[in-house]
Formats: C-alpha cells, sequence, structure tokens
C-alpha cells in the first residue's frame, strides 16, 4: 500500500521541480464500458510509466507483486497492466508512477458495466386515449424512451392482461417507435397494459398502466384521456 491521492497534488509539484523525467505517467488507463456476454474478458487497463508502477482501486493501493498474490480479488497483472477478471460496477481505476522524487498519478478511469433499460422517473406512458364508437373500442400506448444503460434498446414488447379479448404480445423491433394501438377491446373491462424495453442484455422492468373502457351503448364517437401511472421503475 502507498500514499493515496491526497497529497497527489503536492507530490506532482514535488516531481516537476526535481526531475519531472524520472517520474511520469506515460499512458494511464482508459474508461471501459463492460456489456456482459459480449466484452471479452479479463479487460486490460493501461500503467505505462517512469519509475515504479502502482495501482489504486477504489482509492486503495496496490503494489503488482500484491496484485498477482491475489490481494486484490478478481485481478491479475501482465506486466505494468492490470487485468479485470470480474468487473465491478464503477470501479475507480488509477495508475501511479513513484520513484525517489515522488509520485504521479494518472486521469481516474472507471468500468461501467452496462445494463438493462430503465424506466426513470420522467418516462411515463403518457397520452392513453380511448377511441369509442357503436363498433369498437380502441386504445393508443405511448411512452417516452427510458434510459438504455449504454447498450442501445433493441425492441419494446407491448402486453395487456385482464380480460379473454387482449390480444397476444407484440414485439416491435423499430425502437424509434414509441407508441401502439390496441383495437377491439371489450366495454366496461378494466385492463392492465404493460411495455417493456429490451437490449442485448435482455429485459427491463416493466411500465404499467390500468385503464377502464367504457360502454359503448352511452356514447359515440368521443375520445376520453386517461390518467396513467407512471412507468415503474
Amino acid at each position: 500500500r502507498f500514499v493515496g491521492v491526497s497529497l497527489r497534488y503536492s507530490v506532482i509539484v514535488l516531481c516537476l521541480l526535481l526531475s519531472y523525467s524520472q517520474c511520469t505517467v506515460i499512458q494511464g488507463p482508459s474508461n471501459v464500458t463492460y456489456i456482459p456476454g459480449r466484452t471479452p474478458l479479463p479487460i486490460e487497463l493501461t500503467c505505462n510509466v517512469t519509475g515504479l508502477a502502482l495501482w489504486q482501486v477504489d482509492g486503495v493501493g496496490y503494489i503488482l507483486s500484491s496484485i498477482d498474490a491475489g490481494n486484490l480479488a478478481g485481478h491479475n497483472r501482465t506486466g505494468t497492466n492490470i487485468l479485470v477478471n470480474t468487473p465491478v460496477n464503477n470501479t475507480q481505476y488509477i495508475c501511479v508512477s513513484q520513484t525517489d522524487d515522488g509520485e504521479v498519478s494518472s486521469e481516474p478511469a472507471y468500468v461501467i458495466i452496462a445494463g438493462v433499460p430503465t424506466m426513470t422517473p420522467n418516462v411515463s406512458i403518457n397520452d392513453s386515449t380511448i377511441s369509442i364508437n357503436k363498433v369498437t373500442i380502441a386504445l393508443t400506448l405511448s411512452w417516452r424512451e427510458p434510459f438504455n444503460n449504454l447498450d442501445p434498446i433493441l425492441s419494446y414488447t407491448v402486453s395487456c392482461s385482464g380480460d379473454v379479448t387482449c390480444p397476444p404480445d407484440v414485439t416491435t423491433t423499430d425502437n424509434t417507435t414509441r407508441n401502439f394501438t390496441i383495437t377491439n377491446l371489450t366495454s366496461r373491462t378494466v385492463y392492465t397494459f404493460s411495455v417493456v424495453a429490451s437490449n442485448s442484455i435482455g429485459d427491463g422492468e416493466a411500465g404499467i398502466v390500468m385503464i377502464t373502457t367504457p360502454g359503448i351503448d352511452q356514447v359515440t364517437d368521443v375520445s376520453i384521456t386517461c390518467t396513467p401511472v407512471d412507468l415503474i421503475n
């Protein structure tokens, strides 16, 4: 273990005054997005320095021999680079050059793990309307684009429950279209509709809205706007 980043800036000044050429990070690590099942493991992070190469992982210092000895779980080394065998989301890595003159640290780099789409609080099934005439009842659902968690959304699946007249689940591979119309619904019936966004990692949480259809014998050619619930995060 070694001196942490709390003294980083004073040490940098010391290196510059004494021997800059002997205390340098030539190339430090870069941010990595790990997509489970697609990004090869291990992830190699670069530490090319003059002097002794050290690593800080989430603020804790490790010498290279301790990494090989297993003191840093889920990691190994190759030369002065570090190998991440078991990524942990948002882990911070800093490469440090250490000489007799002091230390210089690289800019922090992070390993970010991509995930399934997330319906954030400002995402909702909005503008849900019921169109009624003497023949059919139709419902149009629309929703805002959810956060894709660093892996592009591939599809949306619209599902219905609550009555035998529910249509089968429909999956659209057009990830730019965020609305869907359901027809031939039954009057005076409670329906629950859900929308699920999917990416290559899997399915996100469903956005859900519950609506009771009015009777078609009471109105003709009207449009009723319903107040939907927010999508479940």
